[in-house]
């Protein structure tokens, strides 16, 4: 991009001026949704925070037939209550592209996400004068908050954005899923946003739709959802413009386009990492809509993998510049961002709007474990969640990498000059009051099958990965090797660190780092907690649980836990070249653990996961309960030591240790405190 040093002058200066106490040129602070031109009956349904219920009633006939063609999209009629309103004769679906294709290929699952069309076979029905919800699965997005904040952070611009809210989803009276509720782009938004027009079109986009201008295209990416538009000349027209603005000049292109909502959508995404766009390399994922004066806005859409969720690695995702905000992608082959930024007062606007984004961004941290709190009951009594419970809880921890198994890349350390901030001054999350989400039944568990369909044979899913125990994943609910984005928190708290630092913001250093944490993580406290009472954790131990354990430490654990049980103290020893540590003399003793070598124990190196099943096992038979169990049955076994391999499979067998997500045991990936902690707690259940 050309002129690139008044723009980063212009950044600093902006973002020191807002900092003072306002948005620059004349731009508001707004966290609320956006204003509605028309008001509508059923913007309650969104307020605040807000978990509902919605009962679906559908003949078995009818959910076989959505269950064995769910690529067909085709619309069942319904019975659906929500909020205590029965609405009869309601059109019921699958939905999506690539997302339902990929549930649709999977062997354990039929998590789709639906939509219900309250009009579809009766013109004119509504639910409170809302005609579509849409109800997503959060497919590749374990924190089931990626959506929802990313929308949150829309309303902080005012921009043109669907509302949102959580849903506990029952088909035939079962739970069937946790989802996110999303009022999908339809008449009623329209209406709420735009009010009532007669001659307005609605394009919505797939794979392509770069708006560049191409002679003679059939412009295949854009499909008119609503509305008449022939050949296509709106749309052609809109493109023609804005690849016709002269360089660093507006030309006619506030004629044709919104700049303000496409200013918005382009600032947000790059803010918040949202590749799966029209600024990453796929080019899609949203609307453009035009009323009777011809006039463009860009409509965001679908949002299940923003914060880092989609490709690449860490650094190169939460370091993408405010200046550039493409990935995997160029601005010369972006015109929609290229043309706009290049106009200085466009620029400018542009600027506040990241600066806004990014004092959304300071509360991110306690926004995210707010929420999380809020969802996790719903999460875990969800039948049918693509996820561990585990992998729920990695998404809401700042970690000093993703994991392998969640399919990221290293992110390096906790970002110097991050101090995680309070919520921006006025922001009461979208005016989201906390809301009343319905109590869940006890019970709960997967919705019957319709009577006939058998969907073949269900793999079954890993045991409950290690350090949680929440209840167990869904039976026959594996992850079936399907990829999931890399912990939410890790990428929101990196990417803030990166904006502060290209916006000329303060820079704070911590003292305190990832993976130093005085108290345990929220899904791992319950259960250390009980640990600590019962007597099994010495006290040098509780505090730095999420760093990962030595040898010697592990050592004391076991000790604590032999001498609790036996009530015996250990009096004999075996010593060691390199350590006087008498846990480890203990432990040694007993034949619990051994050296590394001449005469070497190795007291201060990590603990691997496969060193601390075959240290548990040896425990238990010592203690005089010795374990059961069959060979493990992970997607890694090939890894597994030979010398530690029995000792997994009884760890899996007993429930004491389990997989870390799509099935893999990852054996020599070091263990943490709190997870020892938890295994130790465990096994002294079953040997006490």
């Amino acid at each position: 991009m050309k002129n690139t040093l008044w723009k980063k002058l212009l950044a600093v200066v902006l973002s020191f001026a807002m900092s003072l106490g306002g948005a620059a040129g004349g731009l508001t602070t707004a966290f609320a949704a956006a204003e509605s031109v028309t008001k509508m009956e059923y913007e309650s349904l969104f307020k605040g925070d807000n978990i509902i219920d919605v009962y679906v009633t559908i003949t078995d006939e009818d959910w076989k037939s959505i269950l064995e063609s769910p690529l067909d999209k085709d619309y069942k009629s319904t019975t659906v209550t929500i909020n205590g309103i029965t609405i009869e004769n309601v059109g019921f679906s699958t939905k999506g592209n690539s997302t339902l294709t990929s549930v649709a290929a999977m062997d354990d699952s039929d998590r789709y996400s639906f939509r219900l069309k309250f009009d579809k076979f009766v013109k004119g029905q509504t639910y409170l004068g809302l005609d579509m919800l849409a109800m997503n699965n959060n497919y590749t997005d374990p924190s089931y908050l990626r959506e929802y904040l990313h929308y949150e952070a829309l309303y902080a611009l005012d921009a043109p954005a669907p509302l949102t809210v959580f849903v506990n989803l029952y088909i035939n009276g079962e739970l069937y899923g946790f989802y996110t509720g999303v009022e999908n782009e339809k008449t009623s938004f329209l209406e709420r946003l735009f009010g009532e027009d007669d001659d307005y079109v609605l394009y919505d986009t797939d794979k392509g739709a770069d708006l560049v201008y191409k002679e003679n295209d059939d412009y295949s990416s854009y499909e008119l959802d609503k509305g008449s538009d022939d050949d296509n000349a709106k749309l052609k027209n809109l493109i023609s413009v804005l690849n016709n603005m002269p360089y660093g000049e507006k030309g006619d292109i506030e004629s044709v386009l919104d700049v303000d909502s496409a200013l918005k959508y382009i600032a947000a995404n790059g803010v918040l990492g949202n590749y799966d766009s029209y600024n990453g390399s796929m080019k899609q994922n949203y609307k453009l809509y035009a009323g009777s004066d011809g006039v463009f806005y860009v409509i965001p859409w679908d949002y299940n993998m923003s914060f880092g969720g989609f490709g690449g690695s860490g650094e190169a995702l939460y370091s993408v510049s405010i200046e550039e905000p493409v990935y995997g992608t160029t601005m010369e082959k972006s015109p929609l961002s290229n043309n706009l930024l290049a106009v200085p007062e466009y620029y400018e606007k542009y600027l506040g709007y990241v600066n806004q984004l990014v004092d959304y961004m300071e509360g991110i941290e306690d926004r995210i474990v707010e929420l999380g709190d809020l969802i996790r009951p719903y999460v875990n009594a969800d039948p049918t969640k693509f996820y561990t419970m585990e992998q729920f809880e990695e998404q809401l921890t700042f970690s000093d990498s993703f994991s392998s198994a969640t399919g990221g890349g290293n992110m390096g350390d906790r970002p110097e000059g991050f101090e995680p901030g309070e919520m921006p001054e006025g922001f009461n999350p979208g005016e989201r009051q906390q809301g009343q989400p319905g109590e869940i039944p006890e019970g709960i568990g997967p919705g019957e099958r319709p009577e006939g369909f058998e969907p073949g044979d269900r793999q079954q899913g890993g045991e409950m990965p290690d350090g949680f125990e929440q209840g167990d994943r869904p039976e026959g609910m594996g992850g079936g090797g399907m990829g999931a984005s890399g912990s939410l928190m890790t990428f929101a708290l990196n990417r803030l660190a990166n904006l502060r630092e290209q916006l000329g913001r303060e820079v704070i250093v911590l003292s305190n780092t990832a993976g130093t944490s005085e108290t345990p993580s929220s899904w791992a406290a319950p259960q250390v907690n009980a640990a600590i009472a019962a007597g099994i954790v010495p006290e040098a131990l509780q505090s730095k649980y999420t760093t990962a354990i030595t040898r010697a430490e592990f050592c004391a654990l076991a000790v604590a836990l032999y001498e609790k049980v036996t009530v015996r103290e250990i009096t004999e020893r075996v010593q060691f070249s390199d350590t006087t540590d008498v846990n480890v003399e203990k432990m040694a003793a007993l034949g619990v653990v051994s050296g590394v070598g001449d005469d070497k124990f190795s007291p201060d190196s990590s603990m691997t996961r496969e060193q601390a099943a075959t240290i548990l096992s040896r425990l238990a038979t010592a203690i005089g309960k010795p374990l059961t169990g069959q060979g493990p049955a992970f997607a890694d076994n090939d890894s597994i030591s030979s010398w530690s391999f029995d000792a997994v499979g009884q760890m899996q067998a007993t429930g004491i240790m389990g997989g870390i997500g799509n099935n893999a045991f990852s054996p020599a990936t070091d263990y943490t405190r709190e997870q020892s902690i938890i295994t130790i707690m465990r096994l002294f259940d079953i040997v006490k």
